[in-house]
C-alpha cells in the first residue's frame, strides 16, 4: 500500500503543491521504517549511502568521495549485517554528503533531523533495556 501511494505521489507530483509532497513523502517514510524497523535502516545506510556518494560526488572532494566508497566496501566485504546501520552511522563521508545534500532543502534537513533524533532516542532505549544489537547473552 505504500509503494502504492508513493507511485501515485510521484506520478502527480506537478499538481501537488511542493510542500504537501514533501511531507507526503516523509511521512510515507516514518510508516515504511515503522513496519521494517532494522532491516529497512541497513538497507538504506549501506545501498543509500552508496546512492548519496554518487549523487553527490561532485560536491564532494576526491578525499571525502574515495573514502567513503572504501568505507562502505569494508562494511559490505565483512559478510556480517548485524548492526551494519551503526557501522555504517560512523563513516563521515556519508554525513558529509547528507549535509551538502540537505543544505539546499531545509524541509529535507528538519525532517532528517527530526528523524535521527528519534533513532537515537530508540537506540539509547534499547541500550538501556540490554536489546542491543552487540550484546550477548
Amino acid at each position: 500500500m505504500i509503494i502504492i501511494i508513493a507511485y501515485g505521489l510521484w506520478c502527480y507530483r506537478t499538481f501537488i503543491p511542493k510542500v504537501y509532497f514533501d511531507y507526503s513523502l516523509c511521512i510515507l517514510f516514518f510508516l515504511l521504517w515503522l513496519l521494517s524497523g532494522d532491516s529497512l535502516l541497513n538497507t538504506l545506510s549501506v545501498l543509500g549511502g552508496l546512492v548519496l556518494l554518487w549523487c553527490s560526488r561532485k560536491r564532494l572532494s576526491l578525499v571525502v568521495y574515495v573514502y567513503g566508497l572504501f568505507a562502505l566496501g569494508l562494511l559490505l566485504s565483512s559478510g556480517g549485517t548485524i548492526s551494519l546501520n551503526r557501522l555504517a552511522y560512523g563513516i563521515i563521508s556519508l554525513s558529509i554528503a547528507l549535509g551538502v545534500t540537505v543544505s539546499r532543502s531545509p524541509r529535507w534537513g528538519y525532517f532528517v533531523i527530526g528523524f535521527f533524533s528519534l533513532l537515537l532516542i530508540t537506540f539509547s532505549l534499547r541500550f538501556a533495556q540490554n536489546q542491543w544489537v552487540a550484546i550477548s547473552l
